[in-house]
């Protein structure tokens, strides 16, 4: 189902909240599907006497899975619970079934590098229980009475489209969603030589764990003589070395299986004899408890020999603080593949127009020679389910200090591939990626595995030590923009004008500069200046002499030159201006000097030869058997103007300007050349 994302933006907690007290109404949510087949929706104080958003704070037993949720959910919002900051973040403290209640919730879960705020009305769905009660369908609270967790389940729905959407899922996507954090994947079989290593310093730095064994294909969810349930997600959230006799020391993990029942039964489990071997201050230190919750202790060695992976989610230092101290360092970039611009997929012949970063790794980890490095790409989806297969390829740069900071061109590519680093490619929604890299410099490519796929993404990297990170994009080469602000304050009525391109535009200017200004004189009246309406009518008058009569060979010439004759070609015969009232209002825009929202005649004369200069590189760049700018020579176009654009800007203005077949018209490029101008002045 897709996703209505543009439309939460609408709804407004602050503003719902209060027309509804004021209305002495409860919100009802027209943006959610009450779809759940036989359920009864009630809201919690239909369902019990006295409902809280929460009761005694927030913990991770307060999620109880239920009828259709996945374990993967339940284990992604009761990890939240560990970490109070950013629990708060996800489901805001100051609401509740008393104060301002107008049966609206907030919540806010993060979405492609950004945090979205989605509100519900607290209408959840409910079945029959014991002796005429209702109890949830999904997710509840231990507490009969606390609510925090279905809601925002429901709010978790609510963002993917229904209840229904939250049958099946994956834990890595959960907590990316909960967190904005990055999940890494650790297999196993075999187990790392540094699984210890890895486990405690994600712990340091208040990661996320889940820990997951592979399903019984015959029997759905089985469970072994040894207590654990195939198939299921069960959370970290503990680790502690502990001193037994003979001075031998034990690695223990502390889990916990989401539904709050069914525990380990092997070596430490609670009823296990293992915990004579240590003393009562240690049971105490480590929070020993032999209740029946869900939650039970093992040997690092019964942990990687019982289950296959392991999910880690770790958090970004900039999103927030974390107690221990201990962060990554992290870069994030979005980018874009376009079709025809940045999509060139895992082919050698396209390859190198794919984003490319550029990333400098000087310190290495500690006691260790190589530098720790984590890559997530991460594609912005349309529908849950939908991916392209993505992957990202880095490659070393041997002399760093002699090479520009311009895409890898395709002969370097082709020369050094062999020796690149690569991801596997995958169809999910995000790749990660650990590795251990030498110091230096790399450039890292993400793309599709195909070519010409499109889509939006956000490249992260996160290291364990300092690093540095740009666009590998900026030639430093390349002219500097030329401002024109700069331009104003120059002679305008200079022949020689640089800003000309082409003997036919000089000469057309010599010719006709003195008519454009008697016209626009005209038009602009006693106060010298006109605004777009103004301007509209100049362009018209200087690009076609429509409105001019008894003119001589010389006018003919005029009216009948390089640039009438282009809008005769891109002007569809429906529009009866040449240039729109958007457009006209962007041109004054670019030279409005003192803000008044009108041209001055000099500051005209600038505007007009600057569409005398584009129109020159339009004509130059366009195919010859449609007249048309190609969207895949738009940078090379804009960069004859003087400015080298950026991939994430040209694939933006291509999917802005660009037609059905992915061409420019020359208004369009003008519009483009705007663009760029107002962003670089």
């Amino acid at each position: 189902m897709k996703r209505k994302l543009s439309l939460f933006k609408e709804q407004d907690y602050n503003k719902i909240q209060h027309d509804c007290l004021k209305k002495g109404e409860l919100f009802q949510d027209d943006l959610f599907e009450l779809d759940v087949p036989g359920a009864t929706w009630l809201r919690p104080k239909d369902i019990v006497k006295d409902p809280q958003f929460f009761v005694g704070g927030a913990s991770r037993f307060d999620v109880v899975q239920g009828k259709n949720a996945g374990c993967w959910l339940i284990v992604a919002m009761a990890n939240l619970t560990m970490n109070p900051v950013l629990f708060h973040h996800v489901v805001p403290k100051e609401q509740s079934f008393t104060d301002n209640y107008a049966g609206i919730f907030r919540f806010n879960i993060w979405q492609c590098g950004q945090w979205e705020e989605i509100v519900v009305d607290d209408r959840l769905p409910t079945k029959d229980g014991p002796e005429g009660s209702k109890q949830l369908i999904f997710v509840r609270s231990k507490r009969k009475n606390e609510f925090w967790s279905p809601l925002l389940e429901k709010a978790y729905a609510k963002l993917y489209g229904s209840y229904n959407e939250l049958t099946s899922g994956w834990f890595n996507e959960a907590m990316v969603d909960f967190t904005g954090g990055i999940v890494e994947r650790v297999t196993l079989k075999p187990a790392s030589n540094n699984l210890k290593s890895i486990i405690i310093k994600s712990l340091e730095k208040s990661s996320f764990m889940c820990v997951f064994m592979s399903d019984d294909p015959s029997i759905k969810e089985m469970v072994t003589k040894q207590g654990l349930v195939k198939g299921h997600a069960y959370s970290i959230n503990k680790t502690q070395t502990v001193s037994i006799s003979g001075g031998k020391s034990e690695c223990l993990i502390r889990l916990r299986n989401p539904w709050g029942k069914l525990e380990w039964k092997g070596a430490w489990s609670d009823s296990s004899a293992a915990w004579q071997l240590i003393s009562q201050e240690e049971k105490t230190k480590m929070g020993l408890a032999t209740e029946n919750d869900g939650e039970f202790w093992m040997s690092l060695l019964d942990f990687s020999q019982n289950f296959e992976y392991i999910d880690i989610c770790h958090l970004g230092p900039e999103m927030f603080s974390i107690s221990s101290g201990k962060t990554w360092e992290s870069h994030f970039f979005k980018g874009q593949w376009t079709k025809g611009i940045s999509a060139g997929g895992f082919s050698l012949e396209k390859f190198h127009l794919n984003p490319q970063y550029r990333i400098t790794l000087n310190e290495t980890d500690d006691n260790t020679k190589l530098c720790t490095v984590i890559i997530g790409l991460l594609q912005k989806h349309k529908t849950r389910k939908i991916w392209h297969k993505i992957g990202f390829t880095a490659f070393r740069l041997e002399e760093p200090e002699k090479s520009t900071k311009t895409p890898l061109s395709v002969e370097y590519i082709g020369n050094n591939f062999e020796n690149s680093s690569s991801s596997k490619f995958r169809r999910h929604r995000e790749n990660v990626v650990r590795d251990s890299w030498e110091p230096g410099v790399y450039c890292i490519v993400p793309s599709t595995f195909k070519a010409d796929e499109e889509g939006q993404f956000l490249l992260r990297v996160y290291s364990e030590k300092k690093s540095s990170m740009e666009e590998h994009e900026l030639n430093e080469d390349v002219k500097q923009p030329v401002q024109v602000k700069e331009i104003a304050q120059t002679k305008h009525d200079n022949e020689e004008d640089s800003t000309i391109e082409g003997p036919k535009a000089i000469k057309l200017l010599q010719k006709n500069e003195q008519e454009i200004a008697e016209y626009f004189i005209k038009v602009a009246g006693i106060k010298r200046e006109i605004n777009w309406e103004g301007l509209q009518s100049v362009l018209e008058y200087a690009l076609t002499g429509s409105k001019i009569s008894n003119t001589d060979d010389d006018h003919a010439g005029f009216f009948t030159s390089i640039l009438s004759y282009t809008y005769s070609l891109f002007s569809t015969p429906s529009e009866s201006k040449i240039f729109t009232k958007h457009e006209c209002r962007s041109m004054i825009s670019l030279l409005d000097d003192d803000v008044s929202g009108k041209l001055s005649l000099r500051e005209f004369k600038v505007l007009w030869r600057k569409l005398q200069n584009w129109e020159s590189i339009y004509i130059k760049h366009c195919g010859d058997e449609n007249n048309l700018l190609e969207g895949r020579l738009l940078r090379k176009a804009l960069k004859s103007t003087g400015y080298d654009v950026k991939n994430n800007d040209i694939s933006r203005l291509v999917l802005k300007y660009c037609d059905q077949n992915g061409n420019l018209a020359f208004d369009d490029f003008v519009m483009c050349a705007i663009e760029v101008l107002n962003k670089t002045v």
